[in-house]
């Protein structure tokens, strides 16, 4: 539904109402009776708007604060009626109210692409307690809403693992490097295939008491397990129950080293506070190394003497700060008296023999793929290299010879065609 006009305020200054928040006179247009409605103010009653705010997890990492109005963006246009009797609504029912509301929303919007990109992927949960803020407000009408609440309040983030900890004492997991907004996601940015890059990471507990840890390592049911491995340094020795026990400022530090195997987001994952659930993330984006082939497109003169065939070496640029792995070389209309291909060599002409295995072009290096052209070679080939990376066109032009995408594809063209290199 949509929010009720607001058409004079009058403001009188902190009253009665003490921690509830600063007095404010409100007049609505349209009826509020017995029931309540949510705006993008807050929930509001016949006396007060109660301004709800909290701070969300996703299972991710994700950290996010909500508040009535950017969970509404996400709400649609019909809001529910808080039903309850005037008398009983007070700072701990608009609470519960909300997290109602806040549970029943990430629920709808969960497989909301726009939603996840900015809440994370879910499930959530509340990190510490909300906050409600009251104003006292006269209400003289409101609109009807529709579809009264119902289900429970989304969950606090919690465990039950308490270590031995004493009522009232609660250790808090800190990990480092992290940022705000993702408390326990490690991010190593963009990494070329193949290449190994290395962080340490910090756990400690800047809570009181005692927080008892998982053995740092990576799980087995990670995304990318193999994408990542760990070891501990320092802080991290086990108890004979298999526990990583931290007191209060203690710290845990272990060195991660990620190497992303394929291109695009890579993650894994590291088990947090005992019994919790908890994980961090561990995560990175791998980066695709690029060929170029030279020249391209090949041209090939006529062989001399005629009964001969005619060489051109193409070489094969790794343009790029990432590997890339060769896998296997062909060329098409191949055969004794047409196109035939002779040799893949290093930079320093040592043959290469794909037929063992892929061969990792570093970056910056290059290779030279040998093709000859014989007295039968009339119509246009082609040389293929599969490999794992990205092709650039040919050097210096914006679209070149060079097929986008695996494998790089370099037109032949034939010594009757009267091409000139």
């Amino acid at each position: 539904m949509k929010a009720p006009n607001e058409v004079a305020t009058e403001s009188r200054g902190p009253g009665r109402v003490g921690m509830l928040g600063t007095l404010a006179l409100v007049l609505y247009l349209p009826a509020c009776m017995s029931d309540c409605f949510l705006d993008r103010t807050g929930i509001v009653s016949d006396r007060f708007r109660y301004d709800c705010r909290a701070t969300i997890q996703s299972a991710d990492g994700t950290r996010s604060e909500v508040s009535t109005d950017n969970l509404m963006e996400f709400a649609g246009a019909e809001a529910p009626i808080f039903a309850a009797p005037v008398e009983t609504w007070g700072p701990e029912l608009a609470r519960e109210q909300w997290l109602r509301y806040l549970r029943r929303v990430l629920a709808e919007r969960s497989g909301d692409e726009a939603f996840r990109a900015v809440y994370g992927a879910g499930p959530w949960c509340v990190v510490g307690q909300a906050e409600v803020a009251a104003t006292e407000v006269l209400i003289a009408n409101d609109a009807t809403g529709v579809a009264s609440e119902s289900g429970e309040p989304l969950d606090v983030c919690a465990c039950g693992e308490d270590c031995g900890n004493p009522e009232g004492v609660v250790p808090l997991l800190e990990v480092s490097p992290t940022t705000p907004e993702m408390p326990y996601q490690v991010d190593f940015g963009s990494v070329p295939v193949g290449s190994p890059v290395e962080r340490e990471v910090l756990v400690s507990n800047s809570g009181d008491g005692r927080l008892c840890l998982n053995p740092p390592s990576i799980h087995a049911t990670s995304p990318h397990p193999d994408d990542f491995s760990l070891v501990p340094l320092s802080g991290c020795e086990m108890t004979p129950e298999g526990l990583l026990v931290l007191e209060g400022a203690q710290v845990c530090r272990f060195r991660v080293t990620f190497t992303p195997r394929q291109a695009g987001r890579r993650s894994a994952l590291v088990p947090g506070a005992r019994g919790c659930g908890d994980y961090i993330t561990l995560t990175g984006v791998g980066t695709a190394g690029r060929l170029s082939a030279s020249p391209a497109p090949a041209c090939f003169l006529p062989p001399t003497p005629p009964a001969a065939c005619r060489e051109v070496p193409i070489r094969i640029d790794n343009m790029s700060p990432a590997a890339v792995s060769l896998i296997s070389t062909s060329v098409s209309d191949s055969g004794p008296d047409r196109w035939r291909f002779g040799t893949l060599e290093t930079s320093g002409g040592a043959p290469i023999d794909l037929g063992a295995g892929p061969f990792a072009l570093a970056p910056g290096q290059f290779v030279i793929a040998r093709v000859e052209a014989c007295g039968g070679a009339t119509a246009e080939s082609a040389l293929r290299v599969t490999h794992n990376g990205m092709d650039y066109g040919a050097p210096g032009a914006p679209t070149g010879d060079v097929d986008p995408g695996s494998p790089l594809v370099v037109r032949l063209l034939p010594p009757t065609s009267g091409c000139t290199p």
